[in-house]
């Protein structure tokens, strides 16, 4: 077996995402500066003004919100510090037509275009960086690796069976499938305590799998966008959308939940996603997208809807909702989902981070990973076929099977009983891969301390009966 071809780095600035060093390869510290200033420079409006008037670079994500200007010949990029003007050209418009959400510019900026509402710079030198896939190693080494193992390494995790029950229900969401003449994401549930690298996976997955992670429950506008401002929402970005904090979605964010909940119903089962602005204009996006929704398992008002008491996990979910959002269509969105889990293992998933002699992160090298994850994805997509389901249940067992078969976990995905008790709700995959691994352990130390000692009959009884 062939060795993993890892890279390791070190950050030295904890503002600064990881998977932009790896994608512009600033593994120095003087890099790693130069990239936080160009990055920073793009949410901060002093700092975009005073790199406008300096005259210097900064770097932004190539996403769906920009106006293009035939009349002129000018496109408009939004960023959140303000707006960027440049020239529109043929070799522009073919790579942003090409553009599939891993796509970066470098744009210096050359002047300041006077306006009283935001800070708006004129650039004449943009540089794209796009995402690049290394797809014959990547099939290369999922000849020789399980693919679980080649994506936990690409996060920086080592594959031990912790990190592994932890982080994979946000791995479900790197897939899609057929569902009769359409194609629908897989879903999710994932309530977990602190320290087990929610945002972590996807703040790396943003770069390998084109994912968006909130930080909390996104607006209308957020989500779908805005058409008075010309804006378009992370829909229109995203292959997959991780969003936190969803076990306050029965206080402080009710609102917000309540308002995106029709649209997430149709969105996450027909990838249709419509915001009607006015009689004349509506915002509309029709992509499949996979949802995970996160939340802190020890948030004591779930103590409130059953988290104490012998629920499923789906039973427990359903009460939150139902005690909180009277006119919604609960079991359609409880139907939508491939896994629910609630778990409060006490684990910190620093201890398996995949670290070097120096104790440097170590991580699949960026564009093999990348090819590693399109491969499965199109292998899932090309391969797996639904047929005729009656009900959620058994349409989550087929995904759910063909998933982690497709990721090397076949005693898993081979025990249909296990299956059937992981899409109710009633275990996790903590119960079905890390807590199997503690028994086997605790099995083995049971049977060493007979084969210690050439016990009688009369003390083996005697042994039982006491111990």
């Amino acid at each position: 077996m062939s060795e993993l071809p890892l890279i390791s780095f070190k950050l030295y600035y904890e503002d600064l995402p990881r998977h932009l060093v790896t994608t512009f390869k600033a593994f120095k510290p003087e890099e790693q500066e130069k990239l936080r200033a160009m990055v920073k420079a793009c949410k901060d409006k002093a700092s975009f003004m005073l790199r406008a008037k300096q005259g210097k670079s900064i770097i932004f994500k190539l996403d769906q919100n920009y106006e293009l200007n035939t009349l002129d010949e000018l496109i408009t990029f939004s960023i959140p510090a303000g707006r960027i003007v440049a020239p529109l050209t043929d070799e522009l418009l073919e790579i942003i037509a090409k553009a599939d959400g891993a796509t970066y510019i470098k744009a210096k900026l050359d002047s300041i275009i006077p306006s009283r509402k935001t800070v708006i710079a004129e650039t004449s030198q943009l540089e794209f960086y796009k995402a690049d896939y290394n797809i014959d190693q990547a099939k290369e080494l999922l000849k020789e690796h399980k693919a679980i193992d080649l994506l936990m390494y690409s996060l920086g995790y080592k594959p031990t069976k912790e990190a592994i029950a932890v982080t994979l229900p946000r791995l479900l969401t790197l897939f899609k499938y057929y569902d009769r003449n359409k194609i629908t994401g897989v879903h999710v549930v994932s309530f977990q305590q602190k320290g087990t690298g929610k945002s972590s996976t996807f703040e790396m997955l943003e770069s390998l799998a084109n994912a968006y992670y909130c930080e909390e429950i996104p607006t209308v506008a957020k989500l779908i966008g805005d058409a008075r401002f010309g804006t378009h929402g992370i829909v229109e970005k995203a292959d997959i959308i991780a969003i936190d904090e969803f076990d306050k979605i029965a206080g402080e964010f009710k609102d917000r939940f309540e308002a995106i909940f029709p649209i997430l119903l149709t969105g996450m089962e027909q990838g249709i996603y419509r915001r009607e602005v006015s009689s004349k204009r509506e915002l509309s996006v029709n992509k499949a997208i996979s949802y995970c929704f996160m939340g802190n398992s020890y948030n004591k008002d779930l103590a409130n809807y059953g988290m104490t008491e012998r629920l499923t996990a789906v039973e427990i979910l359903g009460n939150v909702l139902n005690a909180n959002f009277d006119n919604a269509n609960i079991p359609a969105f409880l139907d939508r989902l491939v896994y629910v889990e609630f778990l409060r293992e006490d684990y910190q998933i620093l201890r398996d981070v995949n670290t070097d002699e120096e104790g440097l992160t170590k991580i699949l090298e960026p564009t093999i990973a990348r090819g590693v994850i399109k491969l499965l994805r199109e292998q899932f997509l090309r391969s797996f076929k639904l047929g005729e389901v009656e009900n959620r249940a058994e349409r989550a067992i087929k995904v759910l099977t063909a998933i982690l078969k497709l990721l090397g976990l076949d005693e898993l995905a081979e025990d249909q009983g296990v299956i059937e008790t992981l899409v109710k709700g009633e275990l996790t995959f903590w119960d079905c891969i890390a807590t199997n691994e503690e028994q086997e352990e605790a099995n083995t130390a049971e049977a060493e301390e007979y084969d210690d000692y050439d016990y009688t009959l009369e003390e083996l009884i005697k042994h039982e009966i006491e111990g």
